[in-house]
């Protein structure tokens, strides 16, 4: 059985060291919930859509880049990041509050506008279409479906065999060994979440050297 890490472990690399995406499917619409309000101690499934659903991900240093404000902004707000995966138009992530304060909303404003800051001032074009989808995750259970959905964008679009040999995918909470030994166990139960409030872990690695 896959054991709790002690600390937050590296994500997926490539053997370049570096993180992008080819295609992928998107989760459902829905809307924010109304008078829910998107702080405290959630976990969320987000998809981000690229300015007229262009494929900006498809280009290597545009992809470091975002996966980059992503991690800092996810640490500076208190969230974790159990699962991403970047696709050639839109982004999809698996968080988890790390503290009670921990605004959903405000995380999300703050990487998309560092992003898209970054990407205009390189590009002169608009990276992000407003706003973004979000689902509110209910349980450990449902929290892996939906990163299983993430990281299984791949294989479902044909680009890899299983999850783990895609590249531009991956987890700042859990190794790629202790992801792939909880894909074998097939649908079966999958290992508690870690309590980061109680067990000490930082919310999300920053900065990630290549």
């Amino acid at each position: 059985m896959v054991a709790l890490p002690q600390t937050v472990a590296q994500p997926f690399r490539a053997a370049s060291g570096t993180h992008i995406a080819m295609t992928g499917a998107m989760l459902p619409r829905r809307p924010r919930i109304k008078g829910f309000a998107y702080t405290g101690l959630h976990r969320y499934s987000l998809t981000i859509c690229t300015k007229d659903r262009q494929p900006f991900f498809r280009e290597r240093d545009v992809v470091a880049m975002v996966l980059l404000t992503l991690q800092q902004s996810a640490a500076a707000h208190d969230f974790a990041l159990v699962a991403y995966c970047f696709m050639p138009d839109h982004a999809h992530a698996v968080v988890s509050a790390a503290t009670e304060t921990a605004d959903l909303r405000r995380f999300v404003s703050k990487w998309k506008q560092r992003s898209g800051y970054a990407y205009r001032q390189k590009t002169g074009a608009f990276l992000w279409q407003p706003s973004y989808f979000d689902h509110v995750l209910r349980d450990d259970e449902e929290t892996w479906r939906a990163a299983r959905y993430v990281l299984e964008n791949p294989v479902r679009k044909g680009l890899v065999q299983v999850f783990d040999e895609y590249p531009y995918s991956g987890s700042d909470v859990f190794t790629r060994e202790q992801l792939r030994e909880i894909w074998q166990r097939g649908q079966g139960s999958s290992p508690a979440l870690p309590n980061y409030r109680t067990a000490g872990l930082k919310p999300c690695a920053t900065e990630q050297q290549g």
